[in-house]
């Protein structure tokens, strides 16, 4: 009681003057700065971009698709603005460090894209659509797609992005990844449409975007011959940069590597390195092709002079331009102590410019255009402008929440510690310091510290905030309701649609003085740690978490009709983020089925505090085949919570919360398998077959260094090697010829698809080859034609026939066999439907007898179709598994 009435008594005393606004920040946040925004590397290449008045929208279809020696010469090295538009977040890829996929996958992917453009200084877009895996097709792109929306698409990324130039991928080619060539197509499209005011009106007159018409549109090529050289460019990455300490093209490949979980970890190398664009669409005349810029303005007042000239008050930038050109000198000669107050006379410069152009009357829808592409310019000018103010001057602004983990909940109170630390040789005057948060949310200032900060110097302030009682939980906008959706429904803000993630919900905004001159420098809440682990500082930003967590495990299981067990455990998982006691959990099963117990309590009498509940499933007497979903719910005070998420957290991304309904589905199938059988399991880079293998019946045991290396193999039924084992799993590759070894004295061994790193070594008991391009079946639905039919994997014990090909998910398979010794024996004949992808391909189930076992390899996706509970996949991987017991 005394605590809350010292809080209600400060609110009083302070929420009348405390400066507080409701914001809703337009764009995400980047935490723990890199070198490349820090110290004197930082400042100059802040310095680079002023009065720099050019820009470039690169798009593509996929994470990773982007060429980053490019993107890091034209930010980082030239001070251009650049963007980059990926249409989809790359949740049809695979996954070499974990076993996210689909949407989760898309989270980590679109992570890892921030990383990258933290280092390179990219802004980042996404398109609405999903990555439906690779794809042989345009028209089937085109039509998962929907065509006219995602032109639409887009266009609201031109309109608002507003770029001089557009560089996309090819338009042509008969190979895969036809995802990239519809990508080109629709951005051909686009480039027209978003300067013509009929197309998406609803842009114009809902979203108060404005017509835009890019200058060029380049086609990137990396590897390809040309056939007319005199339309390309070719843009040099190799050229040494003294700021960055290396290449662009080093630099890229730096900032490329974050893509981990596409296997990206090329080490940067120096030396001349160029890359090929053509010029595919131009508006200016007669272009030359000397560099991807030539034939534009590129500096402020080049664009701004043939405007503003008969503007009364404006001098068509000049005077900005020579300001930038004092800053630029300055720093080249070292004279780092005046640069703080020239670029606080540039700020004071273009702020008035904006004023002038603002006021200025016009009287025609030219006009009009005219001076919105002004204002536009200036207010991106006046950003950089800021920018490098603050890096000027050295300062460092952080904000921290204290005695919390920044994980908070409605109605929950938290103390928030904001630094302005004063690095630079120009003392500063705080002016005010505010906390900015969402509608509903209230704060006061508890710790006020404002004073002028000399070299070195430290001020701190503390708030005390107060979430909002419906505050809604931190999580990824985007969301479709199943995986067979090909676009997402985000129902967010226009604005907020093409960003990566909605942006943080809380932020300290510093305004401070220097030279007679303010700005104003903001930092996300965040919660701060050093992790031992990687030797370095790491943080997230604030995240609203409900009061109770709920999952249930599994997510997913298999119930066989003809199986004498039907009964099923399932857990619940309610993990509290504060005390709650008297939860009441309870199941929600399909008519007919039962659960034991029906309802159970718990007090969770500590916030973080997790409780594990087992529930027994009877489902009903009369089950038929098919997909049933259990829910779980918990009730406490009154609200039901239903919900609970998953970190995606790795040490080069920003942990994201990614949330789900608590419950399992139920695939009911006819599947037989044998029971007790033992399995041994060599994880690779990650996935969740060993769970579906558990659904059969059957005891799993990993198998790590010490049991491949002396452990008694003959234990096991059967030995699978996960996902990629043979990429990472330096003991399985060491201890191979003792799996070989099991194989012959009777074992099976099954070998899951590898890359090309099966190529590396004889790992098989006889030759084969994954060739380049390797053999996959795209079309989840095409055709299949068993080429052993008396073959017992397709009979023992479950009959394999055309309907356990029906119902499979995103594709058949990848990376097949191509060449093999004729002592293996191909089951499968499996042909796409796409005319790009050719002829029949027999390599995606191959089969040997060595000695008495036998050696499978498949490169079916069996790690994507067992968790998503496929009947076929699940039929045949039993039969596979259970190949010990039909050996003659």
């Amino acid at each position: 009681m005394i605590r809350l009435f010292c809080r209600l008594a400060l609110w009083f005393l302070f929420t009348l003057f405390v400066p507080f606004a409701v914001v809703t920040p337009p764009i995400l946040a980047q935490y723990e700065p890199q070198f490349v925004d820090t110290g004197v590397v930082g400042l100059g290449l802040a310095v680079r971009r002023l009065s720099t008045a050019s820009s470039l929208l690169y798009v593509t279809a996929h994470p990773d698709d982007e060429d980053n020696g490019l993107l890091a010469r034209l930010s980082r090295g030239e001070g251009r603005r650049v963007g980059t538009l990926t249409l989809t977040r790359g949740e049809g890829g695979q996954n070499e460090i974990g076993s996210e996929l689909f949407d989760a996958l898309g989270v980590l992917r679109s992570e890892e894209l921030l990383a990258v453009h933290r280092l390179d200084g990219v802004e980042q877009f996404f398109g609405s659509v999903v990555d439906f895996g690779y794809s042989f097709s345009v028209e089937e792109t085109f039509e998962k797609w929907d065509r006219e929306a995602t032109v639409g698409d887009i266009v609201r990324v031109l309109r608002s992005f507003r770029p001089d130039l557009v560089v996309t991928l090819r338009p042509e080619g008969r190979g895969g990844g036809q995802h990239h060539q519809a990508s080109a197509l629709l951005t051909h499209e686009a480039f027209t449409a978003a300067a013509d005011s009929s197309r998406f009106p609803e842009q114009l007159q809902q979203e108060g975007l404005r017509p835009w018409q890019a200058k060029k549109l380049y086609h990137a090529h990396w590897q390809v011959a040309l056939e007319d050289e005199k339309r390309v460019v070719h843009v040099a990455t190799g050229g040494f940069d003294p700021l960055l300490g290396m290449s662009y093209s080093e630099f890229g490949a730096l900032a490329r590597n974050s893509h981990r979980c596409q296997g990206m970890n090329a080490p940067p190398e120096p030396g001349e390195q160029s890359r090929a664009y053509s010029l595919a669409r131009t508006l200016v005349p007669a272009p030359a092709l000397g560099e991807l810029f030539m034939g534009l303005p590129t500096t402020l007042s080049d664009r701004l002079r043939p405007v503003l000239q008969s503007v009364d008050g404006a001098d068509g930038g000049e005077a900005l331009a020579s300001q930038a050109a004092a800053i630029k000198q300055a720093f080249a000669a070292g004279q780092l102590a005046i640069v703080p107050a020239l670029t606080m006379r540039g700020l004071s410069e273009v702020r008035q410019l904006i004023q002038v152009v603002a006021g200025w009357q016009v009287d025609s829808a030219e006009q009009r255009q005219k001076k919105g592409d002004v204002l536009f310019l200036l207010r991106e000018e006046a950003a950089d402008w800021e920018d490098a103010a603050r890096k000027a001057h050295q300062l460092l602004a952080d904000a921290t929440v204290i005695d919390s983990d920044g994980l908070v909940v409605p109605g929950e109170d938290l103390l928030v510690e904001a630094r302005l630390v004063n690095r630079g040789p120009a003392a500063i005057r705080i002016k005010e310091v505010k906390i900015e948060a969402p509608p509903g949310w209230k704060a006061m200032l508890v710790k006020p510290s404002l004073n002028e900060l000399s070299h070195n110097a430290t001020t701190t302030v503390r708030f005390l905030v107060s979430v909002a009682r419906d505050a809604k939980p931190t999580e990824p906008f985007f969301r479709r309701a199943d995986v067979h959706e090909n676009r997402y429904r985000s129902a967010v803000p226009s604005d907020l649609v093409f960003r990566p993630f909605a942006p943080p919900p809380l932020h300290v905004n510093w305004t401070y003085e220097s030279a007679r001159v303010a700005a104003n420098i903001r930092s996300p809440v965040v919660y701060r740690w050093y992790d031992p682990q990687v030797a370095r500082r790491r943080s997230y930003a604030v995240k609203v978490v409900p009061p109770l967590n709920v999952r249930m495990s599994p997510e997913r299981s298999v119930v066989s009709l003809l199986s004498g067990e039907q009964t099923r455990d399932v857990e619940v998982h309610i993990e509290s983020h504060v005390p709650a006691e008297g939860v009441e959990v309870r199941l929600e099963a399909p008519r007919g089925w039962r659960t034991d117990p029906e309802s159970v309590t718990v007090n969770l009498e500590q916030a973080n505090e997790i409780e594990t509940l087992t529930f027994q499933l009877y489902p009903s007497s009369s089950l038929e085949p098919g997909e049933y979903e259990v829910r779980a719910y918990a009730r406490w005070r009154g609200e039901t919570y239903r919900r609970g998420y998953k970190p995606i957290a790795y040490h080069h991304v920003e942990a994201r919360h990614y949330y789900q309904q608590a419950r399992t589905r139920f695939q009911v199938i006819e599947v037989r398998a044998p029971r007790n059988w033992i399995v041994g399991y060599v994880m690779g880079v990650g996935d969740e077959v060993p769970k579906a293998i558990t659904e059969l019946g059957m005891d799993v045991k990993f198998l790590g260094p010490r049991e491949l290396a002396t452990g008694d193999l003959s234990e096991f039924n059967v030995i699978v090697t996960g996902v990629r084992a043979y990429k990472d799993r330096n003991d399985l590759i060491a201890h191979n010829q003792r799996l070989l070894e099991y194989v012959h004295n009777s074992g099976v061994l099954i070998v899951q698809y590898n890359k090309y790193e099966l190529n590396r070594a004889a790992y098989g008991p006889f030759p084969y080859r994954i060739e380049r391009p390797h053999d996959r079946v795209t079309d989840e639905n095409s055709a299949v034609r068993i080429l052993d039919p008396t073959h017992a994997v397709f009979h023992r014990p479950n009959r394999i026939s055309a309907a356990d090909w029906q119902g499979w998910v995103q594709e058949r398979g990848l990376y097949f066999w191509r060449e093999w010794d004729s002592r293996y024996t191909p089951l499968l004949e499996l042909t796409d439907s796409f005319p790009f992808n050719p002829g029949p391909k027999t390599g995606a189930l191959v089969i040997a007898r060595y000695g008495q076992g036998h050696y499978v390899y498949t490169g079916l996706s069996f790690f994507r179709q067992l968790p998503a509970g496929v009947p076929g996949a699940y039929r045949l991987w039993a039969n596979l598994l259970s190949l010990q017991s039909t050996l003659p």
